[in-house]
């Protein structure tokens, strides 16, 4: 195999009857785990650094890996599925149910045909992929219906955390509770924690103060937040409850809501969709918008609502500055943290204040927290600790002494 001159760390897992390597391609998002006959990627399509988006070109010029057996995701991203399609099209792809399940739906609302997923996750049930075991653990990642995989050679056992939350509806200390004692590596990807990051707010804690905004807001509430975001979601129609506001949703959103309705409120009495192009009604997307309890644009501007927005909404919020009143209304930045100081959402915030309205930062971190880690580590006991993409290397040295932590900046 050949590899390009990218930060790579690998590590082979050294055994008597078999040999497990591990390598971690930090630029093109990729992580790797191969015995002398399975190979599995976990992931794959952003850089793990600085989420920029890996065009399929870029990996074709840059590596050469062979027959893939099989890919593996940890939660939907939009990225992931994209590349999946794009570059590993004959690969088995293994998934969690809601992220193939918004997978096929946003390929129906771009008109593709969406990828094939060779098999669906069932918590905690293994798949076997040739001499490598991969036990998937639903666990609260508040993003994406995300999963802990427990990565297992003849021998070996590596834990893939991710970049999974731990600040949601779901008891983390349940899920870590059914994982295995002993492991012999953590491939962690929580960047934004810190020493100090020990009590980060909670969904019910955002609840509570959108809930007390909206009810102090006279005019409309933007609310900027992912459209997978399914906590995120549950939390806003709650809040927005109490002062009688119709939560709204854009297409994207509300198709995604509509194939998942169990786990994100779903075009009903209370919630609407709406539309932010104007198709003709015979275009697809205008008969997708049709089926759903939906909320015309001269509706929209005379009802008391909290509406979510996504960064790319720019042209639509200039076409509503122009039919609405936006003196008393208001932003809510409720994007993760890691995503609030981006150039994309400081460019958008600049052109919604440019229109009059003003923003109110709400958000949980987007990653666990040093809580959740240590109860994670204290659990599974790794004998080494492979931070992907953590900043806080001296604080994590100097918590864990006595765990080998490998740095992957070098």
């Amino acid at each position: 195999m050949a590899y390009c001159d990218h930060p790579t760390y690998t590590i082979a897992l050294k055994a008597e009857k078999r040999t497990m390597e591990l390598k971690i391609h930090k630029k093109d998002g990729l992580i790797e785990l191969f015995t002398t006959t399975t190979k599995i990627i976990i992931d794959q399509g952003k850089n793990l650094e600085e989420n920029e988006v890996i065009l399929p070109s870029d990996l074709e010029t840059n590596y050469h890996f062979g027959a893939i057996n099989a890919i593996f995701h940890t939660g939907y991203k939009t990225d992931y599925v994209s590349m999946t399609k794009g570059f590993y099209s004959d690969v088995p792809v293994y998934s969690g149910k809601l992220s193939s399940q918004i997978a096929v739906t946003c390929a129906r609302y771009k008109s593709k045909k969406p990828v094939t997923f060779a098999g669906i996750y069932a918590d905690a049930v293994p798949i076997t992929i040739g001499d490598i075991k991969i036990t998937p653990y639903l666990v609260d990642d508040i993003k994406h219906n995300g999963y802990l995989l427990m990565i297992e050679s003849e021998t070996k056992k590596i834990c893939f955390f991710g970049d999974l939350a731990a600040n949601g509806r779901v008891d983390f200390t349940d899920v870590v509770s059914r994982l295995p004692n002993k492991v012999d590596i953590l491939i962690c990807g929580a960047s934004m924690i810190t020493e100090e990051d020990t009590s980060i707010i909670t969904e019910g804690d955002i609840q509570s103060m959108a809930t007390q905004i909206m009810n102090d807001t006279k005019g409309a509430v933007f609310i900027l937040q992912s459209p997978t975001n399914f906590d995120r979601a549950t939390t806003m129609l709650v809040a927005a409850r109490p002062s009688k506001r119709l939560y709204l949703q854009d297409l994207y959103m509300a198709q995604i809501a509509h194939t998942i309705p169990q786990v994100m409120p779903a075009p009903s009495t209370f919630v609407k969709a709406y539309l932010t192009n104007g198709y003709s009604e015979d275009h697809y997307r205008y008969r997708l918008f049709k089926q759903l309890d939906r909320i015309s644009l001269a509706e929209l501007t005379t009802e008391k609502i909290a509406i979510s927005i996504r960064t790319s909404m720019k042209k639509y919020l200039k076409t509503l500055s122009r039919k609405m009143n936006f003196k008393n209304a208001i932003i809510i930045n409720a994007l993760p943290q890691d995503k609030i100081g981006c150039l994309q959402t400081t460019d958008f915030l600049d052109f919604a204040k440019s229109k009059g309205l003003q923003s109110v930062k709400l958000a949980t971190s987007g990653h666990a927290d040093a809580k959740a880690l240590r109860t994670l580590i204290t659990k599974i006991n790794p004998k080494e600790i492979a931070p992907v993409t953590l900043k806080n290397m001296t604080w994590l040295k100097r918590e864990y002494s006595h765990i080998v932590i490998s740095n992957l900046t070098v």
